[in-house]
């Protein structure tokens, strides 16, 4: 998932959501690591992203803060979906 704080254009990924940061964390649970997760929540729907800390800080992240989670969806693991494969994937 890639974040951006405009409305994103001239991409090929066609899966654009809008959202809202609900929070930022350490990945891991480590303080000390070169990456967070950002939560993000879109209509309900919650999405994390992880991103560099120095990404966070160009983007000047922070909760609360509007944003567009652009997401490929060959990016997402055939499981991690509700933790199973969706029926038309299954044949």
């Amino acid at each position: 998932i890639m974040l951006s704080t405009v409305p994103p254009t001239g991409l090929s990924a066609l899966n654009v959501l809008r959202g809202r940061v609900a929070e930022i964390r350490p990945a891991r649970g480590d303080p000390e690591a070169s990456a967070a997760e950002v939560r993000l929540d879109c209509g309900g729907d919650v999405l994390v992203a992880r991103l560099t800390r120095k990404s966070i800080s160009t983007l000047g992240l922070a909760p609360g803060d509007p944003v567009y989670a652009v997401v490929k969806a060959v990016s997402f693991e055939a499981g991690a979906l509700a933790g199973r494969m969706p029926a038309d994937a299954e044949e």
